[in-house]
């Protein structure tokens, strides 16, 4: 009564959960890379840096 699972079925499985997987990381990139932001600001003003910009707009800590 089940129906036979094959290779190509188990290929398939995991070309779709790793194609799912991707979409997940792809949408949910901009609010890790805002946590990951604000840990380095905060690390940074911790240390005793300035958290600024460098002349391509990216940010970064200037320490004395």
């Amino acid at each position: 009564m089940f129906p036979r699972l094959t290779t190509a079925h188990f290929v398939v499985a995991i070309i779709v959960l790793a194609a799912l997987s991707a979409t997940f990381r792809v949408y949910t990139a901009p609010e890790r890379i805002q946590k990951h932001l604000a840990t380095a600001k905060q690390v940074c003003d911790q240390s005793g840096g300035r958290w600024t910009v460098d002349d391509r707009n990216a940010p970064i800590c200037q320490r004395d």
